[in-house]
C-alpha cells in the first residue's frame, strides 16, 4: 500500500478529543495533540525495506497527565493507524512503552544498535564466503575490540560458539566489492549505479578502504530511495565495510546514484555534550527544588510549596528521557551511521532538554518573587567551597570581580561560581565556565517604559548550547507585584556565539528609586543569574 494511504490520519477520521499530526522520518512517526495543541502522545511505526511494519511503539508523556478517556482514544487511534499496515496484526508488535520516554530518540531495551549490526556483520562475512569458524571469531573480535564488550569465556572464545564443522561455508548470493573515489571533504563516495537489490533478501556491497584506521563512519548523503545499515570492521590493511541495502516496494530494483560518508566524525558529538551537560546539573536542581520547597512550607505558602514540589518529580522523567537520548545518540565504532538522521534525532532530544529548562526557569522565577533573586541559599550548604577564581572581567559598574568556586561532593563535575563585584556586592552565580555573560544593562529607566539587557551566550567547542532566559525586577515591598519580562530560548551551534536580547516592561505604578534587576537563566542545565541594580525613575 501506499505511504499516503498509510499516514492519513485527519481530523475528520479522529476522536473529537485528539488530532494526529506525520512527523517525517525514516520510519513513520504521528504525534498526538490536544485541542490546545500540546503533545500527549507519540507513536512511531518501524518499516522493513518493503514498506511493511515490523514493529510500533505509542507512548504517553506522562507530564501532561491526559485523562484516562482521552489515553483509551489515543490508544484506540494509535490501534487503527497500525491495522491499516500491511503484512502484521496489531497484536505481535504494538508496544506501549514506559511514561516520560522520548519517542523520537527511542532505543528500546529489546534490541541493541550493536546487537543489530553484529548480526548484519555475521551475514555479510557468511555472504563473502568466510567460513562459518571465521565468522564467528571475526564477530567475537568486534565484539570485544571495536564494540567493548566482555566475555565470561577465555582467550578469543565468545559469546559465539560453533558446534560442528569450523570450516563449512555456506552458498548465498555473493557479496559485491565496490570501489571507492575520494571526496574533497576527506570522506569518500561509492557509485551505485547498475547494483541489483533483492526486493525480499536485499544486497551486499563491501568497501575496502586502504590505511584507513577510524572505526567511526557516517553517511552523509544517499539516494531518497536507498534503506542502507553496515558494520565497520578492522583488517590487515585497513578497514572493511559492509553495507546492506535495500528499497521499498514498488521502486525500481536497479539503483542509482551514490552513497558518500564521512570517517572520524561523530555528527550527535555537540549534541551529546549538551544533554551531558543538562544531566549534570540535575543532583543541584534537586537539592535547590526541595531547599526552597522546604522554606516555602515553612512561611505557609502552599501553592509555592505545591508548584516546587510537582517540578521537582519531573526530574526522574527528565533525567530517563535525556539519559536514554544521550546513550541512542553517542558515536558507536563499526557502526555505519545516517548523519541526517542522527541530526533528526538530537534536533528531538534538544527539544526535550528545552522542556527541561522551561520548567526549571519558571521555577526559579517563582523562587525569584518569594525569596529574592540571591539564591545560593538554597544550595551552598550541600556544595564544599573550592578555591576563588579571579581576577576576572570589570562588572558593568567598572570594578574588578572575583568569584567563589564550589563543588558537589557527589560529583566532581558539578560546579557553581558565586560572583562578588567590590562595588555592587553579589552579583550572581552559574557554571564557573562563564557560557554566558552580561553585557548590556542600563544604569537607570523610566517607569512605565521597556527595560532592556544583552546577554553573549558562547557555546564551547564540542558542545552545543541551549539557553532559557528571562529578565525580572525585584521589589523589597510585600505589597508590590514582581515582573518578568518574556522568556528567550536558544540554541548556539558548537564554537559559536549569539547575543540574547531581554526585555521586560517596568509599569507605571513601580515604585522609585534603586532596586535590583536580574537575568535569570538556564545555560546548558545550569541556574545562572545575574544581578544588577538599576534607579527607577518618574521621568
Amino acid at each position: 500500500m501506499s505511504n499516503d494511504s498509510a499516514s492519513t490520519a485527519s481530523l475528520e477520521n479522529t476522536p473529537a478529543s485528539v488530532q494526529v499530526v506525520e512527523t517525517p522520518t525514516t520510519a513513520h512517526y504521528y504525534e498526538i495533540l490536544d485541542r490546545a495543541g500540546k503533545r500527549r502522545a507519540g507513536l512511531m511505526v518501524m518499516l522493513d525495506s518493503q514498506q511493511r511494519a515490523t514493529r510500533a511503539e505509542l507512548c504517553y508523556y506522562e507530564r501532561y497527565h491526559a485523562l484516562e478517556p482521552v489515553q483509551e482514544e489515543i490508544f484506540d487511534q494509535a490501534v487503527e493507524i497500525v491495522e491499516k499496515y500491511e503484512g502484521y496484526a496489531v497484536d505481535d508488535f504494538m508496544v506501549e512503552v514506559p511514561h516520560g520516554t522520548l519517542p523520537d530518540a527511542l532505543i528500546t531495551a529489546c534490541t541493541s544498535i550493536e546487537r543489530l549490526e553484529l548480526n548484519l556483520l555475521l551475514t555479510a562475512l557468511l555472504y563473502d564466503g568466510r567460513s562459518l569458524g571465521e565468522a564467528a571469531h571475526l564477530v567475537n573480535r568486534a565484539r570485544r575490540v571495536v564494540h567493548l564488550q566482555a566475555s565470561s569465556l577465555p582467550g578469543d572464545l565468545g559469546p559465539l560458539l560453533v558446534l560442528g564443522n569450523p570450516e563449512l561455508r555456506f552458498e548465498a548470493q555473493p557479496i559485491r566489492t565496490m570501489p571507492v573515489r575520494s571526496l574533497p571533504d576527506g570522506g569518500f563516495a561509492v557509485d551505485l549505479d547498475g547494483v541489483s537489490v533483492d526486493r525480499v533478501r536485499g544486497a551486499f556491497v563491501r568497501l575496502d578502504l586502504e590505511g584507513a584506521t577510524s572505526l567511526l563512519l557516517s553517511v552523509t548523503r544517499k539516494p531518497e530511495d536507498v534503506w542502507c545499515r553496515g558494520a565497520v570492521v578492522p583488517g590487515e590493511n585497513g578497514v572493511s565495510v559492509y553495507l546492506f541495502l535495500g528499497v521499498p516496494a514498488g521502486q525500481p530494483t536497479t539503483l542509482a546514484g551514490a552513497i558518500e560518508m564521512l570517517p572520524g566524525t561523530d555528527p550527535a558529538a555537540g549534541a551529546v555534550a549538551t544533554l551531558g551537560a543538562h544531566l549534570a546539573q540535575i543532583p543541584f536542581w534537586m537539592i535547590y527544588l526541595e531547599s526552597f520547597r522546604q522554606a516555602a512550607v515553612e512561611r505557609g505558602e502552599s501553592v509555592e510549596a505545591d508548584a516546587l514540589r510537582e517540578s521537582l518529580a519531573l526530574m526522574a522523567p527528565f533525567a530517563q528521557s535525556l539519559s536514554l537520548a544521550a546513550t541512542a545518540l553517542r558515536a558507536r565504532p563499526g557502526v555505519v551511521g545516517d548523519g541526517r538522521r542522527l541530526e533528526e534525532l538530537c534536533d528531538a532530544a534538544l527539544i526535550e532538554a528545552s522542556s527541561l529548562a522551561s520548567v526549571l526557569l519558571q521555577c526559579m522565577i517563582l523562587v525569584s518573587g518569594r525569596f529574592g533573586t540571591m539564591h545560593s541559599a538554597g544550595w551552598e550548604d550541600h556544595f564544599e567551597r573550592v578555591d576563588p577564581i579571579g581576577p576576572l572581567d570589570a562588572c558593568m559598574c567598572g570594578a574588578q570581580m572575583w568569584a567563589t568556586r564550589s563543588r558537589y561532593l557527589g560529583n566532581p563535575g558539578l560546579e557553581r561560581a558565586e560572583y562578588q563585584c567590590a562595588r555592587c556586592g553579589p552579583i550572581g552565580e552559574g557554571d564557573p565556565r562563564s557560557l554566558a555573560t552580561l553585557t548590556e544593562c542600563p544604569d537607570s529607566c523610566v517607569r512605565d517604559s521597556l527595560l532592556r539587557c544583552g546577554v553573549v551566550c558562547s557555546a564551547p567547542a564540542g558542545e552545543r548550547l541551549h539557553v532559557s532566559a528571562c529578565l525580572f525586577v525585584e521589589s523589597l515591598y510585600a505589597d508590590e507585584r514582581r515582573d518578568a519580562g518574556a522568556q528567550v530560548d536558544t540554541c548556539v551551534p558548537a564554537g559559536e556565539s549569539q547575543v540574547l536580547d531581554l526585555r521586560v516592561w517596568l509599569p507605571a505604578d513601580l515604585r522609585e528609586g534603586v532596586r535590583a534587576i536580574a537575568v535569570l537563566a538556564v545555560v546548558n542545565g545550569a541556574a545562572t543569574i545575574f544581578r544588577q541594580m538599576i534607579n527607577i525613575t518618574a521621568t
